[in-house]
């Protein structure tokens, strides 16, 4: 061990001698977590830690309530949920695909997984969390901040949005909560995703991440022509309306933005793409 180990390296190797772990790569240290490439006794694994009690909460009764070929498989987890092992994935991710020209091919595979994750019944739903719940309480907490600048009427719009999305929502599911190009891996054996949230929400939400580009949008034209037709192509897969998975992308990237905003992890600015989006969606 060196000077230049991080905590959660001194972690990891920790945790890798009780587990019986061979360390191999460091594949993401964020600070309040990591993931680590490790060898084990049953193949190659990937080994995630994570600082803050409960981060894993809904992932892993998630992961532990599907059938196999969806997700990645969870190998042994900490009594807090802290320490994650689980099966490595090799091949690329749907966002690589995207970004190698192999667009419509990430698209079929992304809608071909959401719509297999929504036919999985889960026992015991009612013990995961309500994802709307906890993005009304996150929008009002950013209220006094964004009500007060540049974002203001937006913000207004989104409140009444989410709260139209929530009257009307008829039924709720257990989601995934972070599908997205980057967290579906394409391995020989069909698409799998990974990185969990697990919430209860209305299913149509589950879309919100899949209709922008992967990446950063930089032409808002282009922005709006392809979050419309993706809610065309994607809608009629998993059986929900184009009109109300654009309505849940909107409210989605407006919540992130406006509490990251308050908090000062971004700056205060006019967002454009939650403008096209809020007019895409009737708002």
């Amino acid at each position: 061990m060196t000077s230049e180990n991080t905590a959660m390296d001194v972690w990891a190797e920790r945790v890798a001698r009780r587990w019986n772990l061979e360390l191999q790569q460091t594949i993401l240290d964020g600070g309040d977590r990591a993931v680590f490439r490790v060898d084990t006794p049953r193949g190659p694994g990937g080994l995630k830690l994570n600082r803050k009690l409960g981060s894993e909460g809904g992932a892993v009764p998630f992961l532990r309530g599907l059938p196999d070929g969806i997700a990645v498989k969870l190998w042994r987890v900490s009594p807090l949920r802290r320490a994650i092992l689980m099966e490595w994935l090799d091949g690329p991710t749907l966002e690589d695909l995207y970004h190698s020209g192999r667009q419509q091919e990430a698209e079929k595979h992304l809608v071909a997984t959401a719509a297999a994750l929504k036919k999985v019944p889960f026992r015991h739903a009612f013990m995961f969390p309500r994802l709307a719940k906890q993005m009304q309480n996150k929008l009002d907490r950013a209220k006094r901040a964004t009500c007060e600048g540049p974002n203001a009427d937006l913000f207004l719009r989104t409140q009444r949005l989410l709260h139209r999305l929530m009257v009307t929502t008829r039924s709720e599911t257990v989601i995934h909560g972070d599908l997205s190009y980057r967290n579906i891996i394409l391995t020989p054996d069909g698409p799998r995703f990974i990185d969990p949230k697990g919430y209860r929400a209305d299913p149509a939400m589950d879309m919100a991440l899949a209709l922008p580009d992967p990446g950063k949008q930089t032409d808002p034209a282009h922005f709006a022509d392809q979050i419309t037709r993706r809610a065309d192509v994607f809608a009629p897969e998993i059986g929900e309306s184009a009109e109300r998975l654009i309505q849940w992308a909107a409210v989605t990237r407006a919540v992130r933005q406006f509490f990251r905003s308050s908090r000062g992890q971004q700056p205060v600015a006019a967002d454009q793409y939650i403008k096209i989006l809020l007019d895409l969606a009737g708002a």
